[in-house]
């Protein structure tokens, strides 16, 4: 039999051998294991998959949402003032001349560069 200290010791060991089972060993994620190293890095491949296609059907809803809203988008642009043929260049300026598809191009393409557009509250563009 060993002393008190040792018994203490073995019981905590066992205790949370049997409350921790379903974690895997720690020395697995030290030496890059080969059972849960490739279970973390399918995970996290499978999770970046999925991401794909739901940032997609995000940037589709807000492309739809700003552009099935009631009224022209150009409307922001426009001043009283302007004549049909400036109402028309602005619109054509904007690109919404443009098939809906091929105006969500462009906008997708704008944000992947970091245009984010026209700032209302600064008058400028923000970069």
């Amino acid at each position: 039999m060993g002393s008190i200290k040792e018994r203490q010791i073995n019981e905590v060991d066992l205790n949370d051998a049997t409350r921790h089972r379903h974690m895997p060993p720690l020395r697995f994620f030290i030496s890059g294991g080969e059972i849960e190293g490739d279970c973390m890095r399918n995970y996290i491949i499978k999770r970046l998959l999925i991401a794909i296609p739901v940032l997609f059907l995000i940037s589709v809803g807000a492309f739809l949402l700003v552009h099935l809203t009631p009224g022209d988008p150009a409307d922001m642009y426009i001043s009283p003032d302007m004549t049909k043929d400036q109402i028309e260049l602005t619109r054509i300026s904007l690109g919404l001349d443009k098939p809906l598809v091929v105006q969500y191009v462009d906008w997708i393409k704008n944000l992947m560069s970091g245009n984010l557009g026209f700032s209302f509250a600064k008058c400028k563009s923000p970069y």
